[in-house]
């Protein structure tokens, strides 16, 4: 039944006008025998028959003309006519579909990327119900933090707003694969019924379950999940893979199935190589964080509303229970809940939880869209320009279309039918650019301290912004030629007069398209500008010529000095290179969204200060290209806490009073980052800088997951 329409079509092409030939001799029978009753003769009941019926050609037309097969079909003839006339014109052609091509590609590339990171649904059953849980400040109100594990198992287990809480956090892991590599990648680390409340179903064996996440793993051991890329990429796609032992971070772990194809994580950009159970996290800090006062982890919480339940309604539950929370689970050294203004916030997690790409890149790729938005438009003004120049070499050829009956609506349609067929094409070279070329973009976007590349693709909704963008540049480049194609006036055209260039707007159009494009150009050169500005703002430190390199040695079980000792070791080993210039080592890395702060004092009144601190080895300054203006950084063996570097904008807010900061005292007693008072003399003063405020020299390796070490190559870039 679904393709009648069609055979009848068919079937009539094949018989043409068969069927409305036996149905107009049925009429004009019909009609006769009425005549004849009337009393009048044969053959004057014949001939007013004729009249009353009409011609039979024409009303076979008429009858054609109302099918929209027949108007498809006429498309057809009109996409077929474009693109011979494209191939006897392939200057033209490949002029226009590149143009556009430029245009649609950046466009979709882009997009590919803010659709990406702030827009696009987790593939999980009903994301529209999914929310979010945490706690913001009002000093930080674009920040959100996790929840206690405590408080956020108290929220699991009585509200009255959600189904299931779940929470899920990341790390990174050392995982064997099939081949006896020891790779380091990122996990999912998500509490027990995560998949669960997220509605997904294994694309092989079963997903992490409540037994699971248990202290030292379920009944059988620490269980994992693969991601279905590395599945297929690393272990071949073998589903023997399943129940089978891999070591993970030193534990033996057994993978018990495989994550659905379309499932990366619920974090925008990044996709984990693996499912953990949270309880996993004692193993990989090497204690126990989520049960422990004064160590808890902090968990970002993924929730689905109970059927009638909304986001207002979670909102107005979290503030009347917000309170006695805090007081209950948030430990006396956490200073957040006595900060007016802190409070609960549930929001939607229809796109997952934000990460530090999502954050940090909203804006510039909101610049970078616009910019491409207005490229576009400036390649649709060209092709304008070029189609017109065409329409006016086909004067004769629309002047005789119209002399033998061709209505203006045709002449428009078949103009804009062209202008799709270029536009389609244009779009699918811009579609093909942008599959290949994201991953480009991504890189150009990744975080420094990050060892993976977002991880996008352009998808179904990216494709049909791609088409949309087609049909509004065919409109755009091609409406107004088409306006002329049909405005041809017959008579003149045959005598080889046109009159484009005696009309006001023939006149106007060449000068308003130059003057539309230097705006244009002008915009994009602003939007650029700021762009660029974005991307290449000195931070105060070098940005080439550097690599980081992160290694597992938390696995050596060893901190303090033995550490400390590795560290320098490592890096004075990796100074001998031919090619190293120098080597160090860090706490917190730069420009990656991570740093530590507190409050900070000196013996001025009134100088209490909030600001961000690292803890870096010697030489971290040469190594990182900041200049000191005054004083010297630390040396290679000194260990002690009661010295340290601040950078001019610190030491300008420190004492205020003018004068040189060096051997002048800051000191802090904030608890939860000391817990024993830091008093330190100021041995140097860095040039002003992004990140972070102030360097101190602490002996604190021990607080470091990982050992970050940098080194500097001259004459080498890294991305």
């Amino acid at each position: 039944m679904r393709f009648e329409p069609i055979t009848k079509w068919l079937r009539m092409r094949r018989q043409p006008d068969a069927g409305l030939t036996e149905e107009l001799d049925e009429h004009r029978e019909q009609l006769e025998a009425e005549y004849l009753a009337h009393g009048f003769s044969a053959a004057e009941a014949r001939r007013r028959a004729r009249l009353t019926l009409g011609a039979p050609p024409s009303i076979r037309d008429r009858v054609r003309d109302d099918s929209w097969l027949v108007a498809l079909e006429d498309v057809w003839r009109d996409v077929r006519l474009g693109m011979r006339g494209l191939r006897r014109h392939p200057v033209f052609a490949v002029a226009t579909v590149v143009t556009l091509a430029v245009g649609i590609g950046a466009n979709t590339l882009v997009f590919t990327l803010l659709h990406g990171l702030l827009m696009r649904g987790l593939p999980v059953t009903a994301p529209e119900h999914l929310a979010r849980v945490s706690v913001t400040m009002p000093d930080q109100p674009s920040a959100r933090l996790g929840l206690p594990y405590p408080m956020f198992s108290a929220l699991a287990a009585d509200n009255s707003s959600f189904e299931e809480v779940t929470g899920w956090s990341m790390g990174n892991v050392a995982i064997r694969d099939a081949d006896g590599t020891l790779r380091q990648e990122q996990a999912g680390l998500v509490t027990g019924n995560g998949f669960r409340v997220l509605g997904l179903r294994a694309h092989a064996g079963r997903l992490l379950e409540e037994n699971d996440d248990r202290p030292g793993g379920g009944p059988g051991g620490w269980s994992m999940v693969l991601a279905y890329g590395v599945w297929r990429d690393r272990f071949g796609g073998d589903p023997t893979v399943i129940g089978r032992s891999v070591q993970v971070y030193g534990e033996m772990v057994t993978v018990v199935g495989v994550a659905p194809r379309e499932f990366a994580g619920v974090w925008t950009g990044n996709r984990p190589a693996a499912f953990l159970p949270m309880h996993f996290m004692n193993v990989l800090i090497g204690r126990d964080g989520l049960h422990s006062p004064g160590l808890y982890l902090y968990l970002p919480a993924i929730a689905r509303l109970k059927q009638g339940a909304t986001m207002e309604r979670a909102n107005a539950e979290m503030a009347a229970r917000q309170a006695a929370w805090f007081q209950e689970y948030f430990s006396e050294r956490e200073r957040r809940p006595a900060v007016p203004g802190t409070r609960m916030m549930v929001e939607s997690a229809r796109t997952g939880l934000p990460t530090f790409e999502s954050n940090a890149y909203a804006s510039p790729l909101a610049l970078m869209q616009g910019l491409a938005g207005i490229v576009l438009l400036l390649c649709c003004v060209n092709v304008s320009g070029l189609m017109l120049v065409r329409v006016e070499q086909r004067q004769r050829e629309f002047a005789i279309r119209t002399a033998i009956g061709a209505a203006r609506s045709r002449l428009m349609r078949q103009y804009l039918t062209e202008s799709l067929t270029i536009a389609f094409a244009g779009a699918a070279c811009g579609g093909w650019a942008a599959w290949y070329g994201v991953d480009w973009l991504a890189g150009f976007f990744r975080s420094p301290n990050s060892g993976y590349s977002l991880a996008m693709q352009p998808d179904a909704t990216v494709f049909a912004v791609t088409a949309g963008l087609a049909i509004v540049a065919a409109l755009t480049a091609g409406l107004y030629p088409a306006w002329r194609a049909g405005s041809t006036v017959a008579a003149d055209a045959l005598r080889s007069r046109t009159s484009f260039g005696r009309q006001g707007a023939g006149r106007l159009f060449v000068p308003a398209q130059v003057a539309l494009s230097l705006v244009l150009v002008t915009l994009a050169a602003l939007l650029s500008q700021s762009l660029r500005r974005l991307r290449t703002e000195d931070p105060g430190f070098a940005l080439d010529r550097v690599t980081i390199q992160t290694a597992p040695f938390h696995l050596l079980r060893i901190t303090g000095e033995a550490k400390l000792d590795l560290y320098e070791r490592m890096t004075e080993r990796m100074e001998r290179g031919r090619r190293i210039e120098a080597a160090s080592f860090t706490w917190y890395t730069p420009m990656t969204g991570y740093q530590a702060s507190a409050r900070f004092e000196t013996d001025v009144a009134g100088t209490h200060q909030s600001m961000a601190y690292n803890s870096v080895g010697p030489g971290y300054f040469r190594t990182m290209g900041i200049k000191l203006i005054a004083g010297r950084e630390f040396q290679r063996g000194e260990r002690r806490d009661d010295i340290c570097v601040v950078n001019e904008a610190a030491a300008q807010r420190l004492f205020p009073g003018g004068g040189s900061a060096i051997d002048r005292f800051v000191a802090t007693a904030d608890e939860k980052q000391f817990p024993q008072m830091l008093r330190c003399r100021v041995v140097g003063v860095a040039r002003r800088q992004s990140l972070p405020n102030c360097v101190s020299r602490r002996n604190r390796p021990s607080t470091s997951l990982w050992a970050p070490a940098y080194c500097r190559k001259p004459g080498t870039s890294y991305s």
